[in-house]
């Protein structure tokens, strides 16, 4: 905006682009299950690596007594119904991976393929969640990709690498030939904030080779985790909440895209944390700043 208020004080004619805010809700799905077997549950309980309540939980789930809690997709479907304002929602979903970091699940399982057909019916777009293992060794994008269109039915164009590994922006090739466009793993884990300088969509730029790549960036705002992880920001509820509002109002200002991250895993119910909360107090902020 600067520049152009220059050029137009110089007597050139510089229309202003005609965009608007809107909000980009992404979920990565890093697991689909709490619980996969009670009996380890109950071994880990033992151990004092988690809550013996949760022995109960896992094998009530197990016996279909009650939902696992990271089966809830349903729920973050009706929170990301209630925007009203321009919005766009993407869950990326994982195709493969190999590393310790990743917890693949079998694309061919009717659950998942019952979870996916639900994100697509409520007008959300699926795309790949590049594993760690990816992250590591590009040239597994093409197979994850593979995978994970035979369960979607229809081409994926979008990615977001797991745990935003993305390492060297000319591995970002590996994604083109892939046929990946678009990517939204370029922010910060450690601090949420304008990693790339912009709120907008932005073409990607191979600096070694001097070339475009051809796929659009759209930058990655604010990530759950970052907000109240005590090796990142550790923020408490309203102090992330401040943080936010400050972002998105920014993006506004600017016509930009918000581009969010919130986890399946961190809206989950039950949790103790304050996600589920802050994440609806967000996209009721946004929906007020634009009635």
């Amino acid at each position: 905006s600067l520049l152009r208020h220059w050029l137009q004080e110089m007597g050139v004619d510089v229309p202003s682009p005609k965009r608007g805010f809107s909000l980009l809700l992404t979920h990565d799905v890093d697991t689909v299950r709490k619980y996969r077997n009670p009996l380890r549950t109950a071994a880990s309980a033992a151990l004092g690596r988690q809550p013996l309540r949760n022995v109960g939980e896992s094998l009530a789930s197990k016996l279909g007594y009650c939902r696992d809690p990271y089966d809830n997709l349903d729920d973050i479907i009706a929170l990301d119904g209630r925007v009203s304002i321009p919005a766009r929602t993407v869950y990326f979903v994982m195709g493969g991976g190999k590393n310790r970091h990743d917890s693949p699940y079998d694309l061919n399982n009717s659950h998942v393929r019952s979870l996916i057909r639900r994100a697509l019916a409520s007008g959300a777009e699926v795309g790949l969640h590049a594993s760690y293992d990816a992250g590591l060794h590009p040239e597994c994008i093409a197979a994850e990709k593979a995978a994970l269109e035979r369960a979607v039915g229809c081409a994926v164009t979008g990615n977001r690498h797991h745990f935003l590994t993305w390492r060297e922006i000319e591995d970002g090739w590996a994604l083109v030939k892939a046929g990946v466009s678009w990517d939204s793993t370029l922010g910060y884990a450690d601090v949420a904030g304008f990693r790339l300088g912009v709120c907008h969509p932005i073409p990607l730029f191979d600096p070694v080779s001097l070339e475009p790549m051809g796929i659009e960036e759209h930058p990655l705002i604010v990530m759950d985790c970052t907000l109240d992880r005590s090796n990142y920001m550790g923020l408490d509820e309203e102090g992330a909440f401040r943080y936010c509002v400050g972002l998105i109002e920014q993006s506004r200002r600017f016509g930009g895209e918000f581009v969010m991250l919130w986890h399946n895993t961190t809206l989950a119910p039950g949790n103790g944390n304050y996600h589920p909360r802050l994440y609806r107090r967000l996209l009721a902020h946004a929906n007020e700043m634009v009635a």
